[in-house]
């Protein structure tokens, strides 16, 4: 969880989780305008290592662009996918 006393760095390792997937996404949250808020949103939906790369790699098909619009308007699609299991067995 996110705390106020994180930084922008803080809060991108502790939602990796040690999942290097996850890293390069919040890298990339992180490297757009205001990036540290949709840090928050994954963290408001208990996104974290993971849930975060499923996101990312198979969700979103590593476009940032789109993830950042599912997290932004809370897109129920992103949260369904990642529980639903349909990524398993998806190569990329």
């Amino acid at each position: 969880m996110i705390t106020m006393d994180d930084t922008p760095l803080d809060a991108a390792i502790k939602l990796s989780a040690g999942n290097p997937g996850a890293a390069v996404a919040c890298a990339a949250l992180l490297a757009e305008p205001d990036g540290f808020i949709f840090l928050c949103h994954m963290d408001d939906l208990h996104l974290s290592g993971s849930t975060i790369h499923i996101a990312y790699k198979y969700f979103a098909g590593r476009d940032i662009a789109v993830l950042r619009d599912a997290l932004v308007n809370r897109r129920d699609e992103l949260l369904d996918y990642i529980h639903s299991g349909r990524w398993k067995g998806t190569r990329t």
